[in-house]
């Protein structure tokens, strides 16, 4: 299981942090518009190999916004 590749979003709360404090996490601001429209945020916990990429993709991300301004 050390070499799967994974990631998972779960409603931010304290116990899912603490179950997986070992792991990558990083909270998303999401925007619903289905049902009831609105904002929340979510928890995503990551594999190691996948938190390099998501890191990766989160610097690009910053420098595109900093370039952009």
């Amino acid at each position: 299981m050390e070499k799967a590749h994974w990631l998972m979003t779960y409603d931010t709360a304290p116990l899912i942090e603490k179950l997986y404090r070992e792991h990558f996490q990083c909270r998303l601001e999401l925007t619903y518009s289905a049902r009831y429209p609105g904002q929340a945020e979510e928890l995503l916990v990551a594999s190691p190999a996948v938190a390099g990429v998501v890191k990766a993709l989160q610097g690009q991300t910053v420098m595109a916004d900093a370039t952009s301004a």
